[in-house]
């Protein structure tokens, strides 16, 4: 599978219409920084001023760059998706994929976090999810249940691990 371009606007913070700033944030200089309060930073995402582009059953690719860092946990949610706790941000680069249920609009939560975001870019998946880093993921198998997960739900081998809802085992035919 493969990922959409980029769905945010003005992910690079040059279009502050593009987001609405709640207490404590504000955008200037090609960032969003949140000094105090307990409110969000929300991506309008709106495709020219029409319905929201996040469609809820669908995977994200979330990246984005932690600018400055002070204090806090950076709150993370997108289509009411179990929300993303950074609980350790540092200055750099990030990549997180959540699963949307709803059509919410992406949001940064302020609460405790200290600091400033930029360079926020959201792909979404085509097709299954196969392996993500960090999530439980769809992995698509032909043929009968191999004989090394012998019923279990956790498999790992070097640096890939495999983790399925359940120990059943189910053959799809179906493309």
């Amino acid at each position: 599978p493969g990922f959409g371009s980029d769905l945010v606007l003005a992910g690079d913070f040059s279009d502050v219409s593009e987001w609405s700033v709640g207490t404590g944030w504000a955008i200037a200089g090609g960032k969003a920084t949140c000094t105090s309060g307990n409110s969000n930073l929300q991506q309008n995402g709106t495709e020219g001023g029409g319905s929201t582009w996040i469609v809820a059953g669908k995977t994200y690719k979330i990246i984005y760059t932690i600018s400055d860092y002070t204090s806090g946990n950076l709150v993370i949610d997108i289509g009411g998706s179990s929300a993303y706790t950074d609980s350790s941000p540092t200055v750099g680069a990030n990549k997180i994929y959540l699963t949307t249920v709803n059509t919410n609009h992406l949001r940064f939560y302020g609460g405790a976090f200290r600091g400033s975001i930029s360079n926020v870019i959201v792909h979404q998946l085509n097709g299954n999810p196969g392996l993500t880093s960090g999530s439980k993921a769809l992995v698509k198998y032909s043929g009968e249940q191999p004989s090394f997960l012998n019923g279990k739900t956790t498999y790992t081998h070097d640096e890939i691990k495999v983790e399925m809802a359940s120990s059943e085992w189910y053959t799809d035919t179906e493309e």
